[in-house]
This record gives C-alpha cells, sequence and structure tokens, in this order.
C-alpha cells in the first residue's frame, strides 16, 4: 500500500512555493508520492484561469521542474467536474473510493491548523492520526504543542516562502515580472495565453513584446503568440564577402555549441558590441571583424543588402557587406581568443566543390554563403581587381 500525499489547491497559477512545497513533502519520508489535486469551483474562492489552462500549467510545472522519475502527479478528480463545489472532506471520499488500494494524508498550509475544526465534516478526517502533513509558512509558525491528526513536515535545507497565487496574478496586472516566482515554462504558458490580463485589456494582444527572459546577449520576448530573440548587446550584424586579388574567398570555421557542430560561414561581427567602439558604424564594424577573425585588413567595405536570419524566431536583420583592397595584415585572425577560428582561402572557382567536401566531413554549411556568393560572382565577372 503507497502512502499518498493530496496536495490540493487553485494552481491558479502553480509557482515556486508549490514547487519548494512538494519537495519538502518528498523529503519528510512519510510518503512514497505525492498527487496535486487542482481544485474546480471552490465555495469561497473565485478562479481566474480556465480548469485547461490550470491542469496545462501544472503539467508543464512537473514535467520541467521535476522530471519523469520523481513521484509527483498531476490527479483531475476535482478539476474534471468544475460543476460541483468540493470540500476537503468530499476529495478525499472520493480519492479513497477510486483508490483503495492507497493510504491516503492531506498536505496544508500552517496558517490552515486552527481552522481544521470549522471545516465541514472535519471531526471524521481528525479522528485519522497523522493525516494533514503542515507546510510551515511565513509568519505562521506551528505551535508547540500539535493535535494527533497534524504531523509537521521540516522544511530545513529547503526555505519557507510567501508566494502565493494572488501575489503572482498581482504583479501580472501591474506589468512586473515573474522571475524566480514562477517556472519559467508556466510564465510561458501565461504569457503566451494572455492569462490574468486587467479585464479592461484589448483582447488582440499587447501593443509591445514582452521580456520573460534576460541574459547578457540576448533577451527572450513574447508579442501575443509569439515567442522570439532578440539581440540586447549590439546594433546590428554584418557578414563580411571578402575575396582576394587572386579570387580566393575567405571563409571561417568554427565549433558552435548551439548545433553542436563546426560551422563554415562568411566572417561575421556584431556593431556596437564593444564599449570601446560605441559609434561605430556598420562599415568599421565590418572592418575591425574582418582583421581580427581572418588577419586581413580592407581598404573598402560597401553596404549590400540585409534582410531576417530566421524571421520565425529572432528579430535579427543582418547585412551583407563587400569588403575590397584586401591586405594580410602582420597580426590578427582566428577570432578574439575564445572563438578558435579556422580561416580557410578558397578560390572562387572552386567554392562549391570545397562546401560539398566540407558536408562530407560533417560540418555544417551556413546558406547565407550561397546568397554571398551571387554578389562575389558579380564582383569576379566585372573584371575589376579585387584589391583595385
Amino acid at each position: 500500500m503507497s502512502r499518498i500525499a493530496l496536495y490540493g489547491g487553485s494552481f491558479d497559477p502553480p509557482h515556486l512555493g508549490h514547487v519548494i512545497t512538494i519537495t519538502a513533502v518528498l523529503n519528510s519520508g512519510q510518503v512514497d508520492e505525492v498527487w496535486l489535486v487542482p481544485t474546480g469551483l471552490h465555495p469561497d474562492k473565485a478562479s481566474h484561469a480556465s480548469p485547461e489552462n490550470r491542469k496545462q500549467m501544472v503539467a508543464v510545472m512537473l514535467a520541467t521542474m521535476f522530471g519523469s522519475r520523481v513521484p509527483v502527479f498531476l490527479n483531475t478528480t476535482q478539476i474534471n467536474r468544475p460543476w460541483q463545489p468540493s470540500t476537503t472532506m468530499d476529495l478525499v471520499r472520493e480519492i479513497e473510493r477510486r483508490y483503495p488500494e492507497h493510504e491516503f494524508r492531506f498536505v496544508i498550509g500552517s496558517d490552515l491548523v486552527e481552522e481544521i475544526p470549522k471545516w465541514h465534516q472535519a471531526e471524521t478526517l481528525m479522528l485519522r492520526e497523522r493525516f494533514f502533513l503542515v507546510v510551515p509558512r511565513l509568519g505562521d509558525p506551528l505551535p508547540e504543542a500539535l493535535p494527533p491528526y497534524v504531523s509537521p513536515i521540516s522544511m530545513e535545507n529547503v526555505g519557507v516562502t510567501n508566494i502565493s497565487s494572488s501575489l503572482v496574478r498581482a504583479r501580472i496586472v501591474q506589468g512586473m515580472s515573474l522571475e524566480g516566482m514562477v517556472p519559467p515554462a508556466v510564465i510561458s504558458h501565461i504569457l503566451r495565453n494572455r492569462l490574468y490580463q486587467p479585464a479592461s485589456e484589448p483582447s488582440n494582444g499587447p501593443a509591445g513584446p514582452t521580456a520573460v527572459y534576460e541574459g547578457r546577449f540576448i533577451r527572450c520576448l513574447i508579442k501575443g503568440r509569439w515567442e522570439y530573440v532578440r539581440r540586447t548587446n549590439c546594433t546590428g550584424v554584418a557578414i563580411i564577402l571578402a575575396m582576394t586579388h587572386d579570387r580566393k574567398v575567405l571563409f571561417t570555421e568554427q565549433f558552435r555549441i548551439p548545433v553542436d557542430k563546426r560551422v563554415i560561414e562568411f566572417p561575421a561581427g556584431l556593431v556596437n558590441d564593444l564599449a570601446s567602439e560605441a559609434d561605430e558604424t556598420l562599415e568599421q564594424a565590418a572592418a575591425r571583424e574582418l582583421l581580427e577573425e581572418t588577419g586581413y585588413r580592407a581598404e573598402r567595405v560597401t553596404a549590400l543588402t540585409a534582410g531576417p536570419v530566421s524571421s520565425g524566431l529572432t528579430s535579427e536583420i543582418v547585412t551583407l557587406v563587400r569588403a575590397e583592397g584586401l591586405r594580410k595584415a602582420p597580426s590578427g585572425g582566428g577570432g578574439d581568443g575564445e572563438e578558435k577560428i579556422t580561416v580557410h582561402e578558397i578560390p572562387l572557382d572552386r567554392v562549391e566543390s570545397w562546401l560539398t567536401e566540407m558536408k562530407a566531413q560533417g560540418k555544417l554549411v551556413d546558406p547565407k554563403i550561397y546568397a554571398g556568393l551571387f554578389f562575389l560572382r558579380q564582383q569576379a565577372n566585372a573584371k575589376v581587381p579585387a584589391d583595385a
């Protein structure tokens, strides 16, 4: 017979306080599993998100915060019958009828201990020894003398929090961040589905994007049902088309963590990503990056065309630029010391076959190369020396 802790609540929305409580109950050794039981209609609480949204939020919280090997499960006994108000006694009877092979206990906060005798048919539950597993809440310490139907849950090495669903909803209305209060996957669900917004808010989506994460280099945004990424550390990106006087095209090769492969690319760089170069132009940034990555200086850099790289994922716009009048510098090349860039100088008429060889070796080839080759061939067909 398994010992099951029933953890009921609106979970409207679920938050990190719930995660901490689940962890403490599991670590107590008093139960074998924890079942989360979202409420249906409650006699003294109003629901703010639909039952389906609350189920989905609980499910993503369990999947992302605990994983498949941790014995925490979603039980939909109550939420699937939202037309029927339910008390704790109703829930316990229904669960025990459905699962007679288990022994059940019930998780509550320390602020509710004194209220138990007032609950509907509470006297039946109070006859059960250690039936209520009590989790401490900030500002509500447990009394020294506890009735036999109460068993305390230690929060040692776990932490006590006063995060509540109502506090989370209030922060959403105020336009405040939920980081550190709500699991990231739940935040994404809330923003994607526009949950808990003021009634006066237009239903056709927000006027601007909402940031759900910001790191050193990128910001993750949600606008309506779109999730996308924006760079935070530059004003543009230059892709550099560079060909030597003897018609050799410059390529870079480096290991790229996101794709876990070595990638063949044109030299490229960010504009205004250095505090010391805050006022540099696109052309100046391209010349700087070309020298840093390949060891070549350019006399002229000209912008050719601009466009998105992945318009469904990122707001990033890249500009293809032509670098001309190349001269090998005494030093430079290989990147900034951490990039470990390999430079390839490939004759223009051999580029396609060389790219095929790179693919055969398991390397990835940036598709922007094929767009760049169009401009490089225009340059070559103009019969003007590349270093003129």
